[in-house]
């Protein structure tokens, strides 16, 4: 099961970490940022039910489904913040340097970027969880019994 949760883990945890230099970008770079992002998540969700379809025991099926909800309210604060992004280059131009307009004048990019980033650090947590108990309970069902 565990192998299960590698692609799961490749698409939660790797782009997270890019996302320090996205906040300090330029607001190509951040509307790029979102246009690469949607599809890992969607990639993520459907690892996600992939693992769920296949997860042998009850628990392992409810936290998993607990991580598609986190996943999918990610998808949507990133469809928001890309619909705010992309709001910000046509109204200022595409050579519109500064990042300072996404998140000071723009209330929607703020409250969309208020749902992506708690829905992806706990995804994160969860898939943390979620790990451990599959890797707990698989271990426990290889060992002999006496």
């Amino acid at each position: 099961m565990l192998r299960r949760l590698l692609p799961v883990w490749l698409t939660t945890w790797l782009p997270f970490w890019t996302l320090p230099w996205v906040t300090l970008a330029q607001n190509q770079f951040h509307f790029g940022f979102h246009v690469v992002y949607i599809p890992i998540v969607i990639a993520s969700i459907y690892f996600v039910l992939r693992f769920i379809r296949e997860a042998p025991t009850k628990s392992q099926r409810i936290i998993a489904r607990v991580l598609l909800a986190l996943q999918s309210l990610a998808l949507l604060g990133h469809l928001g913040e890309l619909l705010a992004v992309g709001w910000v280059l046509v109204n200022e131009g595409y050579a519109a340097s500064d990042g300072d307009a996404l998140f000071e004048d723009n209330a929607f990019h703020v409250a969309s970027a208020n749902l992506t980033v708690p829905a992806l650090g706990l995804g994160m947590l969860t898939l943390l969880v979620l790990t451990i108990i599959a890797a707990g309970q698989g271990r426990r069902r290889l060992e002999p019994v006496d």
